[in-house]
């Protein structure tokens, strides 16, 4: 699947290094790039393709706040929406949230962070008509971090090396992964722990059926054990 982007920023500079990130991923295609709202709202008006994504800026000049989040919201529904904005108080942040925006991120935007959103959209996508397994909703949807007393059972129910906390950072991960694979020492690179405690904490995973082992043989040295998501390892 190709993603469909819009952009909304009324500064055409930032508009610019926007689009640049965004198109720097293979399946990203940038359709227009408005630099007030009633460009953007006349463009969507006409045009025979509709964004799947609509990356924008909550102060364009034209519109209050979050007014054009609002309008696109009603009007084009099936169009999502991610806020990079310089707003990050907390009124501001529930609101969208409320509206129901896809992702937010303050400014100015790290393109690793950028480009995890758009994956994970994408990733999203794909698999709307795979089966789940409720272990894979979990990392998702973030459902094991929402409610208190599961979470505490959790941490009496986890085997022995195994903490809550770093579990938890670990599943946080799993959703923005570029690679197909994961290693223990890509593990270690993005998460900050040992190469030991990596492949500890990925076993685990194996053994609830969120990730899948395998064994990987090079040309030289040893055979490497690498995972791989289970929904990706089932689509495979």
């Amino acid at each position: 699947m190709n993603v469909n982007v819009l952009i909304i920023e009324d500064d055409f500079r930032i508009a610019h290094i926007h689009k640049e990130m965004v198109e720097q991923l293979p399946f990203c295609y940038v359709l227009h790039t408005s630099l007030h709202a009633k460009d953007a709202l006349e463009f969507l008006q006409t045009s025979l393709i509709l964004p799947d994504i609509i990356l924008l800026d909550m102060y364009i000049p034209d519109v209050q706040e979050l007014e054009l989040v609002e309008t696109l919201r009603k009007q084009y529904p099936y169009c999502n929406i991610i806020i990079a904005s310089a707003a990050n108080d907390t009124k501001t942040i529930k609101a969208a949230k409320q509206l129901g925006v896809f992702d937010f991120m303050i400014k100015p935007i790290d393109k690793e962070r950028l480009q995890a959103s758009f994956r994970n959209f994408k990733k999203q996508v794909d698999l709307q008509e795979q089966e789940w397994t409720q272990a894979q909703l979990d990392v998702l949807f973030h459902a094991k971090q929402l409610d208190e007393q599961k979470q505490v059972k959790k941490q009496e129910e986890l085997p022995k090396g195994i903490d809550e906390l770093t579990l938890d950072k670990i599943l946080a991960f799993l959703p923005t992964l570029q690679e197909e694979y994961i290693t223990a020492q890509l593990l270690t690179e993005k998460i900050g722990i040992s190469r030991s405690t990596a492949r500890r904490y990925l076993e685990y995973l194996d053994a609830i059926q969120v990730v899948e082992a395998t064994v990987h043989y090079g040309q030289v040295g040893r055979p490497q054990r690498m995972y791989i998501l289970r929904e990706q390892y089932e689509q495979n």
